[in-house]
């Protein structure tokens, strides 16, 4: 596998109907030649078409800048930026 892409969450409750791409990971050595691209792009297609979403939303690490230019040359544009806050379950 050269290539991979997931979309963990895919929600078709109206009025909501949308997915969240994640896990896009191409091997070091293939990166730069068109598979997340196509990955990501065919995903998109099929996520579309099979489920009748509205959007497709996608997790992207603020500093890397490589997926952000791949994506926003799929289409996808920078709406909201989501600061994510972990919390550990302490056992008493």
């Amino acid at each position: 596998m050269v290539c991979f892409a997931a979309a963990p969450y895919i929600l078709t409750h109206p009025p909501f109907s949308f997915a969240i791409v994640r896990g896009v990971e191409t091997k070091f050595l293939k990166r730069r030649q068109g598979y997340a691209l196509n990955t990501v792009g065919f995903l998109c297609k099929e996520l579309f078409s099979r489920y009748q979403l509205k959007n497709i939303f996608l997790w992207v690490e603020e500093g890397n800048q490589a997926a952000r230019s791949l994506y926003q040359k799929i289409g996808f544009s920078e709406e909201v930026e989501i600061s994510l806050t972990y919390c550990d379950l302490k056992e008493e």
